[in-house]
């Protein structure tokens, strides 16, 4: 994951126009979140918040603040901390009953949510692709990625560019 974190930094400063990242979250939010949601988040994904707390590369060029937002609902957009929590609550109601939560983490740019699957599996997670049309009884079904370093090597060779299923 150190190595992941330094090729976001090295796009910071080579692209502007195209990667924002927000600072740091800290340590003790990160785990006043888990323990509000009672989650446990991916050890990688949790080394990434630490660094950007949250962030993108955009799919295309942005030249003003106010195009910040429309670049980020057009792309890949990777949640931090409060982010993951309104995401959490708009989902909610798919899984109840069943004894997995699903966490979803990004906003693709095709609208749908990329998630962890908690609890963690020998304390890492597949990601899924949490398809809005789908039941959340079906989501165990649609691993796009081993975890969130294998997605984050893909992400940052093709730019913010993913393969997912919906």
């Amino acid at each position: 994951m150190k190595e992941i974190l330094k090729k976001i930094s090295g796009k910071l400063s080579r692209l502007p126009h195209h990667c924002f990242f927000n600072g740091p979250a800290a340590p003790e939010a990160i785990a006043a979140f888990e323990e509000k949601h009672r989650i446990l988040l991916p050890p990688a994904y949790k080394e990434f918040l630490q660094a950007f707390n949250g962030g993108f590369i955009s799919l295309f060029e942005v030249d003003s603040e106010e195009e910040l937002g429309d670049a980020a609902w057009n792309s890949n957009y990777i949640f931090g901390i409060g982010e993951i929590g309104e995401a959490i609550d708009s989902i909610n109601y798919k899984t109840a009953g069943l004894d997995v939560k699903y966490i979803p983490f990004m906003h693709t740019a095709d609208g749908e949510y990329l998630g962890f699957r908690h609890p963690l599996e020998g304390g890492d997670s597949a990601v899924y692709d949490l398809w809005h049309e789908a039941p959340a009884s079906e989501w165990a079904e649609s691993v796009v990625y081993k975890n969130f370093t294998e997605l984050m090597k893909e992400y940052l060779a093709h730019n913010g560019e993913i393969e997912t299923i919906g």
